[in-house]
């Protein structure tokens, strides 16, 4: 009794496409690994309290205590005081844009919806040797805004969402290789 065996068409496809999918997920993961974080040269940092130069009421508070928090959740660098900290990062809010994105259908003299962008100066110095690491450089974040109670209510509904994307930017930009 001889055994016969006999190649079925419709398994041999199903077989080879997930196996070439593998195949190919792990030759693009092996040609860029995981980088390991960057490394600092100071170990923790001081947010001084941001300066607010724009007419976003009460967002310095606001992004100074969300700019902390950032850090804190990250892990890699510590905010600590004045005193005990081996770098300053120090904020200015600059300028808060208001664009229209959609009119109202009734008056297109008045907006539906904007955009908000909120836009800092940011500088990081380092404490031991006073090294700057970057200076004023611009760092900016957006959110959109329905207008359905009014501009006031609108936009203060929406300034910690705007402060909260504005402290993620910052702390990215101190956290990444500069």
């Amino acid at each position: 009794m001889t055994r016969r065996i006999v190649d079925c068409p419709r398994t041999a496809g199903k077989v080879t496409i997930p196996a070439l999918a593998l195949l190919l997920v792990l030759a693009g993961s092996s040609a860029h690994p995981m980088r390991a974080p960057a490394t600092h040269p100071f170990a923790s940092i001081y947010v001084e309290p941001v300066e607010n130069q724009t007419f976003a009421p009460q967002s310095d508070s606001v992004l100074t205590a969300q700019i902390i928090r950032e850090f804190e959740r990250d892990g890699r660098l510590q905010p600590e005081p004045l005193g005990s900290a081996q770098a300053t990062l120090s904020v200015r809010l600059i300028d808060l844009r208001r664009e229209s994105r959609v009119m109202r259908e009734d008056d297109t003299g008045l907006d539906r919806k904007i955009r908000l962008t909120l836009v800092s100066l940011c500088t990081l110095t380092g404490h031991a040797d006073g090294t700057v690491y970057f200076t004023d450089r611009e760092i900016w974040a957006q959110t959109e805004v329905y207008m359905n109670d009014g501009q006031n209510p609108a936009e203060f509904q929406a300034t910690p969402i705007l402060t909260r994307n504005l402290a993620t930017q910052i702390s990215q930009a101190v956290l990444d290789t500069w």
